[in-house]
């Protein structure tokens, strides 16, 4: 067993293109909650917190000899470099906030929905206050964008789901 998870492993190693291993260490670097700072992605802000997730990363990516790297750079201290990153908080929260509406809405106008698929939509939400909180304590500023777009997105949800509620207690 441990002969073919070798053969395997050196075949993977030499035979992943670009795009795939770009895509794994993506996956890996997620819940290091990455804000992207370039919109076609490629670079992001991750915290301090999180160095050890990224050096597991950088190790991963050297296995490989497709030319993936990994390069981490110091976000100094200026308030040009803490305005760039909560202008990319914002972004972001701004589009999965209106991302989860919509999957939101979809769910409620499906006949057929999964209370689990609701409470998902609601958790992405929280998730998204969450993340903004923990740039704020990091960034050491309020990101009122983010938090006024998060409330837009809270208040359509609660609207949405009070429609389904008096639908459900009116059927």
């Amino acid at each position: 067993m441990l002969d073919k998870l070798g053969a395997q492993y050196r075949f993977d190693r030499e035979h992943y293109d670009s795009e795939m291993v770009r895509h794994i260490a993506r996956g890996a670097l997620k819940g290091t909650d990455p804000i992207t700072v370039r919109p076609s992605g490629g670079i992001y802000f991750i915290g301090q917190a999180h160095l050890s997730r990224v050096e597991q990363v950088r190790t991963f990516l050297r296995q490989f000899t497709v030319g993936t790297r990994l390069y981490s750079v110091p976000v100094l201290n200026e308030v040009d470099n803490r305005t760039m990153v909560s202008d990319h908080v914002e972004e972001q929260v701004k589009v999965e906030s209106v991302r989860v509406v919509e999957d939101l809405k979809k769910l409620l106008q499906a006949e057929r929905r999964s209370e689990v698929q609701v409470q998902g939509a609601l958790r992405s939400l929280r998730g998204l206050a969450e993340m903004t909180e923990r740039y704020e304590d990091l960034l050491q500023t309020r990101i009122d964008g983010a938090r006024a777009v998060l409330g837009a997105a809270q208040t359509q949800a609660r609207a949405l789901l009070d429609r389904l509620v008096s639908g459900d207690s009116q059927g």
